[in-house]
């Protein structure tokens, strides 16, 4: 090997000698450098010259590498197992050496490459590895350090390694400006003192403090004020010892726990304390502090809501700068504090500053801080460019931990700084990055990822691929890129950003991989943006790589043609729906108006009708009542029937104005809930006296004992009615008829057939039967065709049909199928053989009807609100009115053995029960009958069928005006009124009765009921139904009114009218009269 140095020397390798050669004219001379080699000549062996870019020769000697300067004055030998890090029973040899760009050496060898990472100076050139150094001082142009064993010191102007001084275990020292070196610990006797070491002979004096307030203990930190003064860090008070007169004093302020571990003399006469919680203290004026002084101290604290807060109370380290501010290093981060505005500034983890545990803060002298962390190595912060710098063990610390309080920079500027694993020394000047051009970035790969395949592509740009846009189609569900610096120094502090133009506002976060993920992009243009940084030292970028995203198909440029072609027809469309729909709303809304004014037209024929039949009526009334008056016997019957013409005329018009409704929509369907089979027998059973006339059998059959359901009783009535009806009108004499009921309770429909044996219809005129004004024979004068009509329009709006089956002369069956509404919940209907009438709270109705099912109908209806008696005929009803004084009676006319004109007689002719109103049933419809109830006196009047609504409203106003007359009596109000002079006689004779023996104070309901020729029990029931008192109670009130009257009218005393009115005790007559009017007689004369 013969490697030339210049144009007149060589460097030649042979024969295992390193010579060198030089030239001068013609003559030639050899010089033997100092070189062993352990090579053999040998075909493997592969001895090498290199020189490297600082002009170093590199020669490889078999088992070692030799290193010479330029001038060959300075030589290093390097083990290349050390070098390389291999076990010393390998075998290894050297083969080849190459200096890449960035300075990074790489030496070829028989068992692969290797990397030589140059290292930082951060290694004493002398002292070499010194693990868990606490504390480092300069003093006396020697290096003292306090390790767990011992003190040790290092002389700067010998080789020579430390020397271990004393044994003392110590945290802090300080060189002290009368130059001693003082520290804090304890003696041989373990007593804690103040230890001054003579630095020229190293003699030791122990300075004790007896007189404190506190016990001295261990001591983290000791700094000294421009006075001279020590100031000495104890756990929670500080110790002040004056240099020159050997005195002291201690400042016990603080609270329990504080942790001081530093102390801080600033160039503004400030003493700063870190402490382990408690926050950074702050003494101002610190050097005039004394004894018996009034000295205060400021406590600066973390404080979350607030950013110009300290960021955490754990303060580990105190530093100032050439420009007066404040660093401190604490357990969150590091913070600067401006003196001046006592504002803090933050610095906590992120990208550029990796670690915030900060041990020690230093400052050098051009700006620059440098903070030991816990576990993040030594970090750098230039003030003035705000950029940190980070350096571990690649690049030449012993160790990333560094150790509290252990750091210290010497007069010539270095810096020393302790860690667990040896000792860092370096200068801020020396520590420059060795990479000086950025270098390349290249592109290694995209993927694509499908849900059946993945695609990878490498290395598109040297395919070429690059120059044309990358396509992503829907099946691309991702895509991902690749990229990576060629660089190796520190690949893991290279960070890469990426940036989508188009579709990213900002550029991401930075990553260590060089892989950027794409998923879901929008359809679009895209351009790519790769960028690399390191440590802010370079930065190197990607040329942008151009993508297209295609969409889905039903999201091309086509497919939104299409969908708005598809739209505006759906627009067409929904416009000639709406324009139909507009045509159908201006149809119905004349045939509406058209409907409207048929309906007009009827009510106004109606009326046109009504008027002159009102008159006919009238007028035949007045005919019948003179000729009564005038006691002129003649044959009424024609004036018989021209009521009974006008009454059916009257009747036919109303069919045709339901008619009319019906088709106009104007009738509603009113739902009531009820038993429908007990409603259709009480229908049926109503024409039990029609039937009777003609010796028609009325038969009832149903498939159920009772149904409830809800159902339009009025319209189901007319419809019953009217079958009915014809039923019996066309019927033989003694023929039969058949009111047949079905219900489908899966289905919830019913089937109502009436069956008659009459003469039956004829068959061609079926198809017509349901029309209006249609009948089968004009001979017919007894209808004009509107009752099956209406019938049929009833059956529709119940959303029901309705057929007809019939045989001439064998009879006729009409058939009714329609929806009904079954409840679940069926009621449940008790009856009661005793009524506990005397406590009952409901009034009690008499129900007289010799019709069981129309009996039970009623009693259905009632029975909710009603306590209800029932009886067959008048007589039983009689009997139960006298035993049970009801509250209502409702009785039939037409009973056997007494009908219901006797029982009201009997009513109205006993005092006992001629205050009960009474209400009067019966299937017929004349006047004369309905005259002959209302001269009896009965409150109301109703004709079977009668509708239920109807009846329950006559109850509760009849049940309303009792309550009403109660409230009346018990008000002391007697006027008699035209609705009830029998009940108001009776109330007159009771009150005359009461005030004849008001001053009797034996008076009571037995001379009252023989004065009134009535029975006690019956004078009870009758008094509590009119007043809603007792007998004795409303005695009482009559009593209590008339004491009232005298107390405010009258000069008597209280005791005297309490006699005068009947109370022979006036304590007893003080206290009702509270109970009557809210305060004693008294109060009423004040």
């Amino acid at each position: 090997n013969i490697l030339s140095i210049s144009k007149d020397s060589l460097l030649i390798y042979k024969n295992n000698e390193l010579l060198l050669q030089s030239h001068k004219g013609d003559s030639v001379s050899r010089k033997k450098l100092n070189f062993e080699s352990t090579y053999r000549t040998s075909v493997r062996d592969a001895p090498f010259i290199f020189k490297d870019q600082n002009n170093w020769i590199w020669v490889n000697g078999g088992d070692k590498i030799y290193r010479f300067s330029s001038n060959y004055q300075q030589q290093e030998i390097l083990s290349i197992k050390e070098l390389l890090s291999i076990p010393t029973n390998s075998e290894v040899s050297a083969n080849c050496m190459l200096q890449d760009k960035e300075g990074n050496y790489w030496i070829g060898t028989n068992i692969g490459v290797f990397q030589l990472i140059t290292h930082k100076p951060f290694r004493h050139p002398t002292l070499g590895k010194i693990g868990k150094v606490r504390e480092i001082i300069d003093c006396s142009n020697q290096v003292w350090f306090a390790i767990p064993d011992g003190i040790y010191r290092w002389n700067k102007n010998s080789n020579n390694p430390i020397e271990k001084i004393n044994n003392h275990m110590v945290d802090a020292m300080m060189c002290g400006s009368d130059g001693f070196l003082y520290s804090f610990g304890s003696d041989s006797n373990k007593r804690p003192a103040l230890i001054k070491i003579n630095t020229v002979n190293i003699s030791v004096e122990y300075i004790y403090f007896p007189d404190l307030e506190f016990n001295p203990g261990i001591s983290w930190s000791i700094t000294e004020d421009k006075n001279k003064r020590l100031w000495i860090a104890q756990w929670d008070n500080i110790i002040i010892y004056n240099l020159k007169d050997h005195s002291y004093f201690g400042i016990p302020v603080f609270e329990k726990n504080t942790g001081i571990i530093d102390l801080f003399y600033d160039s503004f006469d400030n003493i700063w304390v870190g402490s382990l919680g408690k926050g950074l203290l702050q003494f101002t004026n610190a050097s005039q502090i004394q004894r018996d002084s009034d000295y205060e101290y400021l406590t600066y604290s973390y404080d979350l809501k607030r950013l110009n807060t300290i960021s955490s109370n754990i303060v580990q380290s105190i530093d100032q700068d050439e420009k007066g501010t404040l660093w401190i290093g604490t357990d969150g981060g590091l913070n600067s504090f401006d003196i001046k505005t006592k504002k803090f500034k933050r610095f906590i983890r992120s990208e550029k500053m990796p670690n915030d545990k900060i041990l020690n803060v230093i400052s050098d002298k051009k700006g620059k801080l440098w903070l030991g962390t816990i576990s993040g190595g030594i970090l750098s912060y230039d003030i003035t460019s705000e950029q940190f710098d980070n350096y571990i063990t690649t690049d030449g610390l012993y160790d990333n931990s560094m150790l509290l309080s252990s750091t210290h920079m010497d007069k010539n500027g270095f810096i020393w700084m302790g860690s667990e694993g040896g000792l860092q020394y370096f200068h801020p000047k020396e520590l420059v990055s060795s990479t000086k051009k950025s270098p390349n970035i290249i592109w290694e790969s995209y993927t694509k990822f499908r849900s059946d395949t993945t695609l990878h592509y490498l290395f598109p740009a040297k395919n070429k691929l690059s120059d044309d846009k990358i396509q992503i189609y829907p099946e691309d569900q991702s895509i991902s890129f690749q990229f990576q610096t060629l660089t190796y120094e520190k690949q893991e502090k290279v960070k890469y950003f990426f940036k989508l133009e188009n579709y990213h506002k900002n550029w991401l976060p930075s990553q260590k991989e060089g892989i950027i993920r794409l998923s879901y992009i929008p359809k679009g243009n895209y351009q790519l943006k790769t960028k690399a940084i390191f440590e802010d030292k370079w930065e190197v970028a990607y040329p942008t790589i151009s993508l297209v995203v295609h969409p889905e198909w039903y999201r091309t440029n086509t497919a939104y043609l299409l969908y708005v072609c598809l739209f505006a027809g759906i627009l067409w469309l929904i416009y000639r729906i709406q324009l139909r729909r507009k045509i159908a709303e201006t149809e119905k809304e004349y045939i509406s108006d058209l409907s409207k004014a048929k309906t007009r037209w009827f009510n106004l024929i109606a009326h046109e009708f009504r008027t002159p039949l009102t008159v006919i009526l009238g007028a035949t009334d007045q005919i019948k009542t003179k000729l009564k008056h005038q006691d002129i016997s003649l044959d009424n019957d024609h004036l018989n029937q021209i009521e009974d013409q006008t009454n059916h005329l009257s009747n036919q018009v109303q069919k045709i104005l339901e008619i009319a409704q019906m088709q106009d929509n104007q009738l509603d369907i009113q739902l009531d809930k009820g038993d429908f089979i007990a409603f259709q027998k009480y229908l049926f059973q109503s024409f039990t006296s029609l039937a009777n006339q003609k010796d028609i059998e009325l038969k009832f059959i149903s498939s159920h004992q009772s149904v409830f359901a809800s159902f339009d009783e009025d319209k189901w009535k007319k419809i019953t009615y009217n079958l009915v009806s014809n039923a019996i009108k066309y019927n033989k004499i003694g023929g039969v008829i058949t009111l047949n009921i079905a219900i489908d309770i899966d289905n919830a429909t019913v089937n109502l057939s009436v069956i008659d044996t009459g003469i039956g219809i004829n068959k061609k005129y079926i198809s017509q039967l349901f029309e209006p004004f249609s009948k089968e024979s004009s001979e017919n004068t007894e209808s004009v065709g509107l009752g099956l009509t209406l019938t049929r329009e009833l059956v529709q709006l119940l959303g029901g049909s309705i057929t007809v089956q019939s045989k001439k002369n064998e009879g006729s069956t009409f058939i009714i199928n329609a929806p009904i509404e079954l409840l679940v919940d069926k009621y449940v209907n008790t009856v009661q053989d005793v009524i506990p009438i005397e406590d009952a709270s409901k009034p009690i109705v008499l129900i007289a009807e010799d019709h069981r099912e129309v009996r039970e109908y009623i009693k259905f209806c009632l029975q909710s609100n009603f306590y209800i008696l029932e009886a067959e005929n008048g007589q039983e009803a009689w009997e139960l009115c006298k035993k049970h004084i009801p509250d209502l009676v409702i009785s039939d006319i037409t009973m056997p053995l007494w009908d219901g004109i006797r029982l009201g007689v009997e009513i109205r002719s006993h005092i006992e029960t001629n205050h009960i109103p009474f209400i009067l049933l019966t299937a017929k419809s004349s006047k004369s009958s309905q005259l002959e109830g209302l001269k009896i006196g009965a409150e109301a009047y109703l004709t079977k069928p009668f509708d239920r609504n109807e009846l329950l409203v006559r109850v509760d106003n009849l049940i309303k005006s009792r309550k009403k007359l109660q409230e009346k009596y018990q008000r002391g109000e007697l006027s008699e009124t035209s609705d009830h002079k029998t009940i108001d006689s009776f109330m007159e004779e009771v009150l005359k009765i009461v005030h004849k023996q008001l001053d009797n104070d034996e008076f009571d309901i037995p001379q009252l009921a023989e004065s009134l020729h009535i029975s006690r029990v019956h004078l009870f029931r009758k008094i509590k139904n009119l007043t809603g008192l007792s007998p004795t109670l409303f005695i009482r009130k009559i009593r209590l009114e008339k004491a009232k009257e005298l107390v405010l009218r009258s000069e008597h005393s209280i005791s005297e009218i309490a006699y005068m009115t009947g109370f022979k005790d006036p304590a007893y007559f003080t206290r009702v009269y509270v109970e009557e009017f809210g305060k004693p007689p008294s109060d009423f004369r004040k």
